[in-house]
């Protein structure tokens, strides 16, 4: 058994059986690496491991990588595009409001109209 203390969340996902997310002294979320990312008890717990949307009322956890550009319901304008390296990120204004997502397209700019398509199954809401 070995306890890793780590300051940068990111770090013990590979490494991890199982995490402890603690705030403020107490435990907040014991789960596996994937269930704290891909199942975050709150904002706070999402906001240590990444990105995230909350979507639509009933607020909807999505990662921007899981978002699938020009498959999907959900439209909405380019409003920010940036470079970051692996991946391009776009903000797009949708009627649920602003929706991040990554991308590995380079050929989306600031105006175009764009479908989102979120992942498939019920979802996580937080």
């Amino acid at each position: 058994t070995v306890l890793m203390v780590s300051h940068d969340p990111m770090d013990t996902l590979p490494w991890a059986d199982e995490i402890k997310v603690m705030r403020a002294g107490d435990i907040v979320q014991t789960a596996t690496p994937v269930d704290v990312y891909r199942k975050p008890v709150d904002t706070y717990v999402a906001g240590l491991f990444g990105d995230y949307n909350l979507i639509g009322e009933q607020r909807r956890f999505v990662r921007p990588a899981d978002i699938r550009i020009g498959e999907g319901p959900v439209t909405g304008a380019v409003i920010r595009a940036s470079f970051l390296g692996d991946v391009y990120e776009l903000v797009v204004d949708t009627s649920a409001g602003p929706v991040t997502a990554h991308t590995r397209r380079n050929d989306l700019h600031v105006g175009d109209t764009v479908s989102l398509g979120l992942p498939d199954g019920p979802g996580w809401f937080i």
